[in-house]
């Protein structure tokens, strides 16, 4: 069982070594170093928040089932590796918070929920990623795309600094509409609708090559619209009213 959070709870520098099959974090828990022993394995709860302030590691054949439930895991030290677990998803809702960077798997990235950025932390995607949640960008934060095509279902709340690597797509397919909103400007060099529910965009953002409207409507809310490209579309459509502002400084065609 992970050890409850109370008011001044401090992990200082400890050790947890997790030795037993079967074990279950739930509540509020704290950690600085983790060990989950050969033969061991961790489930993370429902409803469960896991802080983790230095390194979690398996030994051996040791398990880590953070996405069977609703669980929310937090690495929030400084420099940190963030590790692949036992599920797939991999995790539900994860949070890079603290400061430093924080070094994401050099594997294709599944997330059952959303992906959020606190503190002053910087985060580089190494292989592509899929966010079923939302990507939050907070004030004080840098997430870098990497050169990989991510798709993300959710919404993208960014008032940080976003930056997308050239000639990688972001693609927008959720099950609900998807919106663009935040504090900063957000830019893409390609975007892409492929959900039939649309999206609305709600803080200015900028698409430097494409943007690709294979399905559904992206309404433009009032923001403002750049596009240095191209626009292609298929059975997507494009809607702006009075309250939009749309900037095309492309020498591409709508095709």
């Amino acid at each position: 069982m992970g050890r409850p959070e109370y008011p001044g709870n401090d992990p200082g520098t400890s050790t947890v070594i997790f030795s037993m099959p079967g074990t279950t974090i739930s509540g509020n828990a704290r950690f600085y170093n983790v060990i989950i022993a050969d033969g061991a394995d961790i489930t993370n709860h429902s409803g469960n928040t896991m802080k983790i302030a230095n390194t979690i590691t398996r030994q051996g054949s040791g398990k880590w089932y953070a996405d069977l439930y609703d669980a929310t895991i937090e690495y929030n030290g400084g420099n940190q590796t963030i590790v692949t677990t036992d599920m797939n998803p991999y995790y539900h809702k994860l949070v890079l918070s603290g400061s430093g960077t924080k070094t994401l798997p050099a594997a294709v990235m599944s997330l059952h929920g959303d992906l959020v950025l606190q503190g002053s932390v910087t985060a580089t995607a190494a292989d592509p990623l899929t966010i079923n949640g939302n990507l939050v960008i907070e004030a004080g934060t840098t997430f870098s795309t990497g050169n990989f095509n991510h798709i993300i279902n959710g919404n993208i709340d960014n008032s940080g600094n976003l930056i997308t690597a050239p000639g990688y797509n972001i693609t927008l397919n959720g099950m609900a509409t998807q919106a663009i909103l935040g504090d900063s400007i957000s830019i893409f060099d390609n975007l892409v609708l492929s959900s039939n529910n649309g999206a609305g965009i709600y803080s200015d953002v900028s698409i430097n090559n494409t943007l690709t409207l294979d399905n559904g409507i992206l309404v433009v809310g009032p923001a403002t619209l750049g596009i240095n490209g191209a626009i292609s579309k298929t059975s997507g459509k494009l809607d702006v009213s009075g309250v939009s502002s749309l900037n095309f400084s492309g020498t591409s065609a709508i095709t």
